[in-house]
């Protein structure tokens, strides 16, 4: 099965990418983490897109978009 369809499940091991050395890795690990949507991954992205030196960075910030309202503090 595709990452994505295994759902929640794959949050924790792709997480650990955002930090990866390869920017590779670190462009994927937030197109996968969005399109899960699990909302334990927010914090995350955004912390990602806020530091991020490379185009990576774009990745990150429409992963965050796609949580919509979910996104926002409450």
């Amino acid at each position: 099965p595709h990452l994505v369809e295994l759902g929640s499940r794959v949050v924790p091991g792709v997480l650990k990418h955002l930090a990866a050395e390869s920017r590779e890795l670190r462009q994927l690990a937030p197109i996968v983490l969005g399109a899960v949507g699990d909302a334990e991954a927010i914090a995350a992205l955004v912390e990602f897109t806020l530091r991020e030196r490379t185009a990576a960075w774009q990745d990150g910030a429409r992963a965050v978009g796609n949580f919509g309202a979910r996104a926002l503090p409450k």
